[in-house]
């Protein structure tokens, strides 16, 4: 019983981790490749590989074991709906030790954001690493439920934006959301802003702000979405 408790639950966690960039019925807008106002820049594995390894030990120290023994794996993908995605080994979910994944969709190879925002985005994707790293079996299936519920998943995708913000990548998570709103439909966009920090919110962060937790009903509420 608790076996088949745990496999439901970590479907959901697959299924809410899928969805943490995507942009719903317009995901083809996300991953438009041939406008080059769109798509400024390149990148390829190489130079992700750089940007994780120097993120890790300046900011998510106690990744620097797992990273070391290949306990987090690179993979490539291709889809037209999200650039990156994280996740870790579903049968690892009860041991000690997991395997962690950081998925990166090959389109993004020749339509990149600046560096800059790069960078943030993908120390955004290895905060979430790292909670699962400090997460026993039970808190992993109660992240899995938060991330079903819009107040709760929006409420922990803000706190990863906040983290990495306060770590001095405000900018880059900004430059990052207004790449990636130049491909979203205004439907995608609200949804968008209901889940993730605004660039005029973190340009409030920059000003000293700290208190943005009337952002629900600014951004999630059903009036709002429409």
């Amino acid at each position: 019983m608790l076996a088949l408790f745990i496999l439901i639950l970590s479907a959901k966690l697959s299924w809410a981790n899928m969805h943490f960039y995507l942009s719903g019925e317009t995901s083809l807008e996300i991953l438009e490749t041939t406008n080059t106002d769109l798509c400024p820049n390149k990148t390829n594995k190489e130079q992700i590989l750089q940007i994780v390894e120097q993120l890790i030990p300046k900011h998510f120290p106690t990744l620097i074991d797992d990273y070391k023994g290949n306990r987090i794996k690179i993979r490539e993908f291709d889809s037209d709906s999200y650039f990156l995605k994280t996740f870790f080994k579903l049968g690892h979910i009860l041991k000690e030790k997991r395997i962690y994944f950081l998925d990166i969709n090959t389109k993004l190879y020749n339509c990149a954001p600046a560096k800059i925002a790069l960078d943030a985005i993908l120390a955004h994707e290895l905060k979430h690493i790292e909670d699962y790293k400090d997460s026993n079996s039970l808190q992993l299936i109660k992240l899995g439920l938060k991330m079903v519920r819009k107040k709760s998943r929006s409420k922990y995708e803000r706190a990863t934006d906040y983290h990495i913000m306060s770590q001095g990548m405000a900018e880059g998570i900004k430059e990052y959301r207004n790449w990636i709103y130049k491909r979203l439909s205004k439907k995608a966009l609200k949804k968008k802003k209901c889940y993730y920090y605004t660039p005029g919110e973190i340009n409030l962060f920059l000003q000293g702000q700290t208190d943005f937790s009337n952002y629900f009903k600014t951004y999630c509420k059903r009036k709002a979405l429409k």
